[in-house]
């Protein structure tokens, strides 16, 4: 005798959706905890840094992301605007095997396709333990 357990289905992704060199890239909304715009001061880790892009330009739009990590939050600077996003599962595509092993973008993990355009999905807490 089996047993049918029921699967939930996600149906779609919230994602965080910003810029860093030049690309737009999206986070998992549950590994953000809050953003706001980049204090004159600064101090938080550019997202390029993370990611092994070149810097991008000042451009006066700068956010500070709140990123949720184990013992402490971690603030990572993006190029604004920072904007909330569900993205179907549907246009999600997993890397393909060849890319995922030459990749040179640190946290690369998936790829969002929606009308024409993409958006490299990132896993920012895993770079943050990495420092």
């Amino acid at each position: 005798m089996t047993s049918a357990i029921p699967q939930a289905v996600v149906a779609a992704l919230d994602i965080v959706v910003f810029t860093a060199g030049g690309y737009r890239i999206g986070v998992e909304a549950s590994q953000v905890r809050a953003s706001h715009p980049m204090p004159p001061e600064g101090g938080a880790t550019p997202t390029e840094f993370l990611l092994g892009l070149h810097a991008a330009a000042a451009t006066g739009g700068e956010q500070v992301l709140v990123v949720k990590h184990a013992g402490a939050d971690r603030e990572v600077v993006v190029q604004g605007p920072v904007e909330l996003h569900s993205v179907a599962a549907t246009a999600i595509h997993p890397l393909p095997p060849l890319v995922a092993a030459r990749t040179q973008l640190r946290g690369l993990r998936a790829l969002a396709l929606e009308r024409q355009r993409l958006t490299l999905l990132v896993d920012l807490r895993s770079l943050l333990g990495a420092c």
